[in-house]
């Protein structure tokens, strides 16, 4: 049945060219009861998935972490409550979870910009300031109305 129903979600998710993971993502967060206690924009008994990813994003293995704390649980994280352990919850989804969740911060899904090599700078460079430009190639002031 839930082999069925993922791939009935694979392929509604290929015909409409959706993100696989985040669908799965989202159906795994229901299937799994994590919304008895989290929801994606507010706190309920535990923090929004919102809050978790604005916590989270910026650390070093912080899928990894989360996907542990997912399956066995946690305490002192988000105040007095614990979460307890969802042993429903196999490795690979609870992976998928926490990259869902991490996914969530703004900053994830900002285009990633390489950094500047050595000889990128030095082409940039190359080409001078717009000042060092002939005039023709300056853009001109527009005049204010």
């Amino acid at each position: 049945m839930i082999f069925s129903t993922f791939r009935r979600l694979a392929l509604l998710c290929c015909a409409l060219g959706l993100p696989l993971a985040a669908a799965a993502s989202e159906q795994l967060i229901k299937s799994k009861a994590c919304i008895a206690c989290h929801s994606v924009e507010r706190k309920i008994v535990g923090p929004s998935f919102k809050d978790i990813a604005a916590k989270r994003h910026a650390e070093d293995g912080a899928a990894a972490a989360m996907a542990e704390r997912i399956r066995k649980g946690s305490k002192g994280q988000w105040g007095p409550v614990p979460m307890p352990p969802n042993t429903r919850v196999n490795e690979a989804e609870a992976q998928a979870l926490a990259q869902w969740i991490l996914s969530l911060h703004p900053a994830s899904t900002a285009p990633a910009q390489a950094p500047q090599t050595g000889s990128d700078q030095t082409a940039a460079n190359a080409k001078g300031s717009p000042k060092d430009q002939p005039k023709e190639d300056q853009a001109k002031p527009t005049a204010k109305p």
